[in-house]
C-alpha cells in the first residue's frame, strides 16, 4: 500500500478529466488515494470497484461500464464528487463525508454523519488534497496544462 504517492500512472487522467469538469484534481486524487491506494483492481468487502471504489449503482447512474478501467472509473467518480459538491453547494467537507457514508446520511445528520470510518475518511481526503494542492502547483499534463491554470478557471 502507498502511504503518499507524489506521481501515480493515472495523474494525465486525473488532470485531463478534472479540467473537462472543471473539478480540483488535487481532490480526485485525493479521494483515489484514500479509497485505493491507486489500485485500478481494488474491490472492497461492500462491492466497491475500482480506483474510486465505486458501488455499483453509482457506476452505473455515472456510466461507467467497466469500472476497473481507469478512465472509465476516475471519470465516473468525479462526475459523482462534482455532483455532490454541487448538491453540498461546494462544501468538500460535506461532499467527501457524502462521497463516503452517501448523501442520504448528510442529508439526514445535516453535518458529517457521527461514524467513524467518515470522519476518518474526511480528515484524510481533506489532508491529502491539500498535500497534492502544494505538491501539483507547477504540474502540467503533456498538452501543457497547468494546475495553476485550472484553480484559476475554477475560482472564476
Amino acid at each position: 500500500m502507498q502511504l503518499f504517492a507524489v506521481s501515480s500512472d493515472f495523474d494525465n487522467i486525473i488532470f485531463n478529466i478534472s479540467l473537462e469538469l472543471d473539478i480540483d484534481p488535487a481532490l480526485v486524487k485525493a479521494v483515489i488515494h484514500s479509497e485505493s491506494a491507486f489500485d485500478q483492481f481494488a474491490v472492497s468487502s461492500r462491492g466497491a470497484n475500482g480506483l474510486m471504489q465505486l458501488m455499483p449503482e453509482t457506476a452505473e447512474r455515472f456510466a461507467v461500464a467497466d469500472p476497473f478501467n481507469a478512465e472509465q472509473n476516475i471519470r465516473g467518480g468525479a462526475r459523482f464528487l462534482k455532483h455532490l459538491l454541487l448538491t453540498f453547494e461546494n462544501d468538500e467537507r460535506l461532499a467527501v463525508a457524502a462521497y463516503n457514508a452517501g448523501p442520504g446520511r448528510v442529508l439526514y445528520y445535516g453535518n458529517v454523519p457521527p461514524f467513524v470510518e467518515t470522519y476518518t475518511f474526511v480528515y484524510k481526503v481533506l489532508g491529502l488534497r491539500k498535500l497534492y494542492a502544494d505538491l501539483y502547483a507547477d504540474y502540467k499534463d503533456k498538452s501543457g496544462k497547468s494546475l495553476a491554470s485550472l484553480e484559476a478557471s475554477i475560482s472564476t
